[in-house]
């Protein structure tokens, strides 16, 4: 037996190829574990968080007043309460918030068990393509104040730039679930080799490098660091040993270096 719900949807759907009885439409089914979405979900104190909600994804409306009537209402709520509830109809939505407490749970209600997305998409065939996500009614996600320090194990890939070896660059903020307002306190060298690590991107034209030793560490607030390299966002790395079997040539075929690892220890400032 159909729900009313059940029959809405189908209803829906058949109105929504309506409009292309020519050629028909194509239903896609594409189910959701969670649209809950916090950023960052590991955060420092003064933290603006974003809680948002996206069923979308990739795709594009093809008619804007067609997909309003697709809408979904999704509700959220926050304990302890950091942000007044919301009531948000719409595809993609979310609002900014301070967290109130070192841990917070968001939570997500929908009004129906499947959303329709009438995408801009066709099928080989012409047909244009709508697609039913479906995602649990309620969702919740729980987000957390940083404590102490983090550690993050940074991998440098070895390449050839034309004929020169180099190893690619780390991006310390390349994780968004972890707060953007962490501090570099240390970074190690964990290779077997000495190597030459330069920091950059804490501010225009700011760079500071160092030669490490075998687990040697650099520490940010030692003397003769410069002020402020520990909001460094950028890490680069160079051996200073030549790899024996490293082959690079701008013709070919090359052999790049090996890679290399770096640890970066961080917490909030």
């Amino acid at each position: 037996m159909r729900t009313p719900h059940s029959k809405l949807f189908r209803y829906c759907t058949i109105a929504a190829c309506a409009v292309v009885v020519a050629n028909g439409c194509r239903l896609e089914r594409s189910p959701l574990p969670s649209i809950a979405n916090a950023t960052p979900s590991e955060f420092c104190p003064g933290d603006t968080v974003r809680a948002s909600f996206d069923y979308l994804g990739s795709e594009t409306c093809r008619d804007a007043t067609a997909c309003e009537m697709q809408f979904p209402t999704v509700t959220m709520t926050s304990t302890p309460e950091s942000f007044p509830p919301q009531s948000i109809r719409n595809y993609v939505g979310g609002v900014d918030f301070v967290p109130a407490a070192d841990v917070v749970t968001l939570n997500y209600g929908i009004d129906r068990d499947a959303v329709l997305v009438l995408t801009s998409r066709t099928d080989a065939e012409g047909r244009v393509v709508n697609v039913s996500r479906s995602v649990p009614r309620t969702q919740a996600q729980t987000i957390r104040r940083i404590t102490g320090s983090s550690e993050t194990e940074l991998q440098h890939a070895g390449m050839c730039d034309g004929s020169t070896p180099v190893n690619a660059p780390a991006n310390l903020n390349g994780d968004p679930r972890r707060s953007p307002n962490l501090r570099l306190a240390e970074l190690c060298n964990i290779n077997g080799v000495p190597v030459s690590v330069t920091l950059s991107g804490s501010a225009p034209g700011t760079t500071y490098t160092q030669t490490l030793a075998p687990r040697e560490c650099l520490n940010t607030g030692m003397p003769g660091v410069p002020a402020g390299i520990n909001a460094s966002t950028v890490v680069e790395v160079r051996s200073l040993v030549a790899d024996p079997s490293t082959r690079c040539s701008a013709t070919g075929p090359s052999t790049p270096p090996p890679p290399l690892r770096t640890l970066a220890r961080r917490g909030c400032a």
